[in-house]
């Protein structure tokens, strides 16, 4: 990708502070990935060869049409799982960063089909309902739990719907946003909440068996404009700029 214009550059450069920010705060390690979508092309969107996302530069980072098509490849091996990213880019064209993840505190809700729901402030950013699918409900016939394909991928697009994010059973997570910002925000909050919800059904379990309080919908929706704001967003991600390594702006 010679000739980048700085809105490009730029652009890749976020996206590899994302991959670290995301894999020093545990919600990736050695797998999962992070995509944006291109700054000048909306038909398109940049993510990392298969890389683990520590380590991951910006001559890491390639361009893929919304086919899942790789631009110029170079050689360089792909995620499987890179079918996620272009599906729902296609769906949702006000969606521009996606995070895919196998974060552990989220298996036993992906599990057992527990919903997840807010029972903290930062929580709101995952938003009132966090669907699950499971890919055997679409696929029965199939073994893999990977979405490897663009029909896995549109089965589970669709039960995304326009939530922000979607559990895989027995698998991870996918999480959608408007901007990468928003999608490092969604992620992080998405897999410390279903920590502190588990948490809290072993104290209520102790007491009186009743589930966890949880925020209500209006207050989930006021929490996570306050989050989202434009002011509140860059402290924590200066934050996490740093926490990763990085100078911050």
């Amino acid at each position: 990708m010679g000739g980048r214009s700085e809105v490009l550059t730029n652009a890749i450069r976020e996206l590899v502070i994302a991959n670290r920010i995301l894999a020093r705060e545990g919600v990736v390690d050695a797998l999962g990935h992070v995509s944006v979508r291109h700054p000048e092309r909306p038909d398109r969107f940049l993510l990392s060869c298969s890389r683990s996302p520590e380590l991951v530069t910006d001559d890491d980072i390639l361009e893929f049409d919304l086919d899942c098509n790789p631009v110029d490849q170079s050689g360089r091996d792909l995620f499987a799982e890179r079918w996620i990213h272009s599906s729902v880019y296609k769906a949702r064209p006000e969606v521009n960063a996606v995070c895919h993840n196998h974060a552990a505190e989220l298996i036993p809700f992906a599990a057992t089909a527990t919903p997840i729901r807010p029972v903290w402030v930062m929580g709101a950013a995952i938003g009132v309902e966090v669907p699950i699918w499971d890919i055997r409900d679409d696929f029965p016939d199939e073994d893999g739990l990977l979405i490897v394909n663009a029909a896995h991928a549109a089965a589970m697009t669709k039960r995304l719907g326009q939530c922000r994010c979607c559990l895989l059973a027995c698998h991870g997570a996918v999480i959608a946003e408007a901007t990468l910002k928003r999608a490092v925000l969604v992620s992080i909050s998405l897999m410390t909440n279903a920590e502190l919800q588990m948490r809290s059904r072993l104290l209520t379990m102790t007491q009186d068996g009743r589930d966890p309080r949880h925020l209500r919908s209006g207050e989930v929706t006021k929490m996570a404009e306050l989050m989202f704001n434009p002011k509140a967003l860059g402290r924590l991600w200066e934050y996490w700029v740093k926490r990763a390594g990085f100078k911050p702006d």
